[in-house]
């Protein structure tokens, strides 16, 4: 029943598949961009579930022959053995037969390799099985050497889906190569290869650090599992190191600068190298000021115990951040775009979120001082854990955010910015929405204890989260919607000068003409590739300079070879 299952499952998505192909074919004939574009989505999806069946179906049958270790038994049914079979030879077949045929497409078509879908194709599948790989082999290696008594079930998974990751690599790499949206595959690659470096690191440096601990407290320093938790950490520190030395270190970081890799370097690598360094020492902030402040009820080294852990995930954030932010500024010209621009207001609103909490925080403890005179110790803890929010979150948003306010003042450019308008009217309106609801709810809680009869002390302890969350609110709105009041007095509605926005380059270059023309104007740039000219097209610089009076926020750019750039402003 388990197998017919399974065939049942799969024969479903297929027939669907076949019915869509079929409808196209009919309303189409296959052809026109919209037929064709329905086409390759339907193929790449289908491409896509048959080799993850084969796939799952191969890794089934490599457990298979894969030996238990030492006197471990254990037990394979005929299920199990009819499962891996009846995958294997439905999804590997199918997946055969049907990139034989995209294979032919990719070669001799060049509209397929421009295609989205055919980078979007490869960009999944790295994702799925790069993932696959490096928790299978993580798992798998640690099953080998002693440390996972579950763990051989990824071996066979690992060892499959790496080979599916490699095959898909070597694709991307290959002359069937995407020509368009070539990044994603490759930032996608290294976010996840990223992800699994630093979580190795983490949990191999958080058990030195709990082995050193142990040994300066007195405790034992070998406590239970932490040796396995070493191994496992080098085992996946070493996994996710080759995979994004890969991914990274030997093709992202050469990339010319693009979106994709604008928010890759940024968001993912500094960005959130930030937070978890911010967050670990907030953590240990916090766990400090409790001794100190507070009222512990247990020794210094039970108290304490957790910080081996926050210094690692210390090290390890600030090491992410550090590495990238030495990238990004190598390259100014990064921190110029709108992807530039968003990071720092990003970085600003974390900053912001995380002091405004701590204010609300310290508002609650505070008032909750002043209704019970000897403070309870949750009452204590909350005011501390304010403080620490406060102590963390006001020092970013203040670094961060004073910069940008003084560089509005040259640049107002820095005004028009859309990351600037976001981040304002998100704080102002909705900060302003939030304080609404807040204050209506304070009201309510007030008029229905009056009616109760409660008494003041009743009624401050029954409302003190709410009026934490109102004087935080109410602060965080109300200056951001003096800021952007300001904005639009600096810069009036009618001398406001028009930003260019979008560009749609039709062109015929092969190169990074597309990635300069965003780093120069900070345009979203969209290329439509033209069949009827080959040959050296205009430098970057031409094309931004035949720019330069364009008042619309979006313009045509057409290129031929090395006569004059013909710009059309666009209508909104």
């Amino acid at each position: 029943m388990g197998v017919l299952a399974i065939l049942v499952a799969l024969a479903i998505p297929i027939a669907l598949v076949a019915g869509v192909v079929a409808v196209v074919r009919r309303a189409g004939g296959g052809s026109g961009e919209a037929a064709g574009s329905t086409r390759r989505f339907v193929t790449y999806l289908l491409a896509l579930g048959v080799l993850i069946v084969g796939a799952v179906g191969l890794a089934m049958v490599v457990n298979l022959l894969i030996p238990d270790r030492g006197t471990e038994i254990i037990r394979t049914g005929s299920a199990d053995v009819a499962a891996a079979v009846a995958l294997t030879v439905v999804g590997v077949p199918a997946f055969l037969l049907l990139w034989r045929w995209l294979a032919k497409r990719l070669t001799t078509d060049r509209t397929e390799r421009r295609s989205p879908g055919w980078a979007l194709f490869l960009t999944v599948t790295i994702a799925i099985f790069l993932v696959g790989a490096l928790s299978g082999l993580g798992s798998g290696l640690a099953w080998a050497v002693g440390v996972d008594e579950f763990g051989k079930g990824g071996l066979g998974y690992g060892i499959v889906w790496a080979g599916v990751w490699a095959w898909a690599w070597l694709e991307l790499r290959g002359p069937r190569r995407p020509e368009r949206m070539e990044d994603a595959p490759v930032m996608v690659g290294s976010t996840v290869s990223l992800a699994v470096l630093a979580g190795g690191a983490f949990l191999f440096l958080q058990s030195l650090f709990d082995a050193g601990y142990a040994g300066a407290t007195g405790g034992e320093v070998v406590a239970a599992g932490l040796g396995d938790d070493l191994v496992r950490g080098f085992i996946w520190l070493a996994l996710g190191g080759a995979a994004w030395w890969l991914h990274w270190l030997t093709v992202g970081r050469l990339r010319p600068a693009s979106g994709l890799r604008n928010v890759y370097l940024l968001v993912v690598g500094t960005l959130g190298g930030t937070l978890v360094a911010l967050s670990a020492a907030g953590g240990a902030l916090f766990v400090t000021l409790t001794w100190l402040l507070g009222d512990p009820d247990s020794s210094a080294a039970a108290h304490f115990s957790d910080i081996p852990g926050m210094v690692a995930a210390f090290l390890v954030g600030f090491a992410v951040w550090r590495y990238h932010r030495t990238v990004v500024t190598a390259d100014p010209e990064v921190f110029e775009t709108e992807t530039g621009r968003a990071y720092r207001y990003l970085l600003a609103g974390v900053g912001l979120i995380a002091a405004a909490s701590g204010l609300g925080v310290t508002v609650n403890a505070l008032l909750a001082a002043l209704v019970a005179p000897v403070a309870a110790r949750g009452d204590v803890d909350t005011l501390l854990g304010g403080i620490t929010a406060l102590a963390i979150g006001l020092p970013v948003w203040w670094a961060t955010w004073t910069p940008m306010q003084q560089r509005r003042a040259g640049d107002p450019s820095e005004i028009r910015s859309g990351a600037r308008r976001v981040y304002l009217a998100a704080l102002a309106g909705l900060g302003g929405i939030v304080a609404v609801v807040t204050l209506s709810f304070i009201v309510f809680q007030l008029i229905e204890g009056i009616l109760d009869g409660q008494s003041f002390s009743a009624l401050i302890d029954s409302t003190r989260v709410p009026l934490g969350l109102l004087v935080a609110t109410i602060v965080v709105a109300g200056y951001h919607w003096a800021v952007w009041r300001h904005d639009r007095a600096v810069v009036p509605a009618a001398d406001r000068p028009v930003e260019l926005r979008r560009l749609v380059l039709v062109t015929s270059d092969e190169g990074d003409l597309a990635a300069r023309l965003r780093t120069l104007t900070g345009a979203t740039v969209t290329v439509w590739h033209r069949s009827d000219q080959d040959g050296p097209q205009p430098s970057a610089e031409a094309v931004a300079e035949a720019l330069a009076g364009i008042t619309t926020e979006r313009a045509l750019v057409i290129t031929a070879g090395e006569g004059p750039v013909q710009v059309i402003p666009l209508e909104d």
